[in-house]
């Protein structure tokens, strides 16, 4: 029998209204964690035991033998990365797009269809896009993200305040508050790279 995790006792505290805590029982959670970590594993073996046949023993020791180690991909790694590197980039903006279009669902009650906000979306998109440069956008996004996580926090210790029942609440409280100022203190200095 499996058994449930502290964590994954914890999670209801946090998510009490989670589609995933309340689709999939722990056993599927657990399972399919279990799975996925066998399965990156066995990716990155596969890797290390691919890449062993580029080692020699006349490389040396030094600094630059990982360069010569990578010279015969070195034609078509620049290629393989920038697809990773386009397709990474790409998964990340159709997460977003996504999550931003239930988010604003959400807060216009389902009045406005999909269509419209995803065009809505993309209007902002291509309008702040346009009008700054990739360094603020960057800075923009992260400001953006130290927000969110500062009121992720304070959820946290609003739930840790209420619920009597969470072990440790005291030092779980502090910990929260501690990371949430830190957080803020991001979104208010934050500055772009110059």
């Amino acid at each position: 029998m499996i058994r449930e995790s502290t964590c994954y006792r914890n999670i209801h505290y946090f998510l009490p209204h989670s589609g995933f805590v309340q689709q999939h029982a722990a056993a599927v959670r657990i399972a399919t964690m279990r799975t996925a970590q066998i399965v990156s594993s066995l990716i990155y073996l596969l890797f290390v035991g691919l890449a062993t046949v580029l080692f020699h023993s006349d490389f040396g020791t030094d600094v630059t033998a990982i360069t010569h180690m990578a010279a015969p991909v070195a034609v078509i790694l620049p290629i393989l990365l920038s697809f990773a590197a386009i397709g990474s980039q790409f998964s990340a903006a159709v997460a977003d797009t996504s999550g931003a279009g239930g988010l604003i669902e959400e807060l216009v009650h389902q009045k406005l269809p999909p269509r419209y906000t995803y065009l809505l979306i993309l209007c902002i998109t291509i309008t702040i896009s346009w009008e700054t440069n990739v360094n603020s956008i960057i800075s923009y996004a992260s400001r953006a993200f130290a927000l969110y996580y500062t009121l992720q926090c304070l959820v946290a210790v609003i739930i840790t305040w209420q619920n009597t029942d969470i072990p440790r609440r005291g030092i779980l409280r502090i910990t929260y508050t501690i990371i949430a100022g830190v957080c803020f203190a991001v979104f208010l200095l934050g500055l772009p790279s110059e």
